[in-house]
């Protein structure tokens, strides 16, 4: 083999080896872009400065990620923390907002550590920003946020056709947005009188986050309000939910507020009385509410533990009971007084006066009665048809004596006799003009005239044991 043949054999290798590496430049781009927008990357913006520029002639012109060639200005800037960056640009044109999915115009962030990793982009429908008008200016105007890391990166602005037309860009420093995750209301319950007023402290989390505004919210302010303090004012009896809201509404709390009323009772009272029920009632006279709603049952009976006794010289008073319709025993002194008329200790008829007071009213009267006491027969003899009989001298208390006689054992009124004896006469009565040889049964009782509403009247004593006498023929 010849040299010649010897040098073609290593030249076409040679030849072929570079055609693969141009071939590859065209097939994987990102290889020469970094080398090629590199270059441009000459301007620095300090974030929040303003910049300005214009896609001119004799630009930068070649491609970026994609797979068409544009004009294009390059910014290098730095992000002192992670945080937003903010992006706005305006201009007289339009065509900086103006974004195709057949272009790579837009706007577009590189890592400053890899210059061929895309963080981000705008374009139609991806990223993209949205174009507002001045008319006072003229001026087209756009603005975004996106989330870097801390570093440095590029920053390039990018267009299709040579447009001449300034545009201004400013990138700013924003903190990154902590969002709340949690808001807990203290208290988280509360009652409260109409009128009155609370504050509900909320406590946001996490510490840091970036917008700790709460809006307060009440959902029924007929019942309680809200401040935006997070002041609660009672306004009517009734029930309410007072609701703490994140700023983006995404975190909410409760309170649950139970309103009720500064009571003012006012008492409504009805005596009982022996034909009607009374009551006691406390109403509260601004809500309606009823604390106390007690019936006091009507007088039903008044009973003596006796209605007579018999006159022994001292004072006697029965024992009395009331009792209302229910059953209950009313008190002495405190539902009811007592009142006499009449020393309550000679033979009469005494009124016993019941006056109600306290829960009851009206008055009832009773009536005892003390009779004459009794006297005995002490010595009963025949006589020719007939018999005298005599007994026991009563001196006080007594107006006479009646005697009885009869020849039925059971005085039965046909068979009997009764003659009145007048106390001022003898102890000792003969009785005459009678059958001869009859079986006569006696007995004798003490009787007192008394007056009554006007009216006389004889009080009697009981009847003494009965004696039997035989006339004589």
């Amino acid at each position: 083999m010849n040299f010649k043949q010897l040098m073609k054999q290593k030249i076409i290798p040679l030849l072929l080896a570079v055609a693969i590496i141009m071939s590859g430049i065209t097939i994987f781009p990102s290889t020469v872009q970094a080398a090629g927008w590199l270059d441009y990357a000459d301007q620095t913006i300090n974030l929040g400065t303003a910049v300005s520029g214009s896609i001119k002639s004799g630009d930068y012109y070649g491609q970026t990620e994609g797979k068409y060639s544009v004009y294009w200005h390059i910014y290098k800037f730095t992000m002192p923390q992670a945080g937003l960056l903010n992006i706005y640009i305006e201009s007289l044109s339009d065509r900086y907002l103006y974004y195709s999915w057949s272009s790579d115009s837009g706007f577009v962030v590189f890592s400053g550590a890899d210059s061929d990793k895309v963080i981000w982009r705008s374009r139609n429908y991806e990223n993209e920003i949205e174009r507002n008008y001045s008319a006072s200016r003229a001026m087209y105007y756009g603005s975004t946020e996106i989330a870097l890391e801390q570093g440095e990166y590029y920053f390039a602005v990018r267009q299709t056709n040579i447009n001449d037309t300034p545009y201004y860009l400013t990138l700013s420093y924003k903190e990154p947005v902590i969002n709340v995750t949690s808001i807990s209301l203290n208290p988280s319950k509360m009652t409260l009188a109409a009128g009155a007023q609370k504050t509900i402290t909320a406590t946001i989390l996490p510490n840091n986050a970036t917008d700790k505004t709460v809006a307060w919210r009440s959902d029924n302010p007929s019942v309680a309000t809200v401040a935006d303090s997070g002041t609660v004012i009672a306004v009517s009896v009734g029930t309410a939910s007072i609701t703490a809201s994140s700023s983006d509404g995404e975190i909410t709390a409760t309170c649950a507020v139970t309103v009720t009323c500064p009571h003012e009772y006012q008492t409504a009272f009805a005596p009982a009385t022996k034909n009607s029920n009374g009551y006691i009632t406390e109403k509260c006279r601004k809500c309606g509410d009823i604390r106390k709603d007690q019936t006091i049952y009507a007088i039903r009976n008044v009973t003596l533990t006796r209605k007579t006794a018999t006159h022994n010289g001292k004072v006697q008073v029965p024992s009395i009971t009331v009792q209302d319709t229910r059953g209950k025993t009313l008190t002495h002194d405190t539902d009811y007084t007592l009142s006499y008329i009449g020393n309550m200790r000679d033979a009469g008829k005494h009124s016993i006066q019941i006056k109600f007071k306290g829960n009851y009213k009206g008055k009832i009267s009773r009536t005892f009665t003390i009779l004459p006491k009794p006297t005995a027969i002490t010595k009963i003899t025949p006589k020719k048809k007939g018999f005298t009989v005599s007994w026991k001298k009563q001196a006080t208390q007594t107006t006479g004596y009646e005697l009885a006689y009869s020849t039925d054992r059971k005085f039965a009124r046909k068979n009997t006799r009764i003659i009145s004896i007048s106390k001022n006469k003898t102890s000792k009565k003969t009785v005459s003009k009678l059958k001869s040889g009859r079986k006569y049964y006696v007995r004798i009782r003490t009787y007192k005239n008394v007056k009554t509403n006007g009216k006389t009247t004889r009080l009697y004593s009981g009847w003494s044991k009965v004696k039997t006498v035989t006339t004589k023929r």
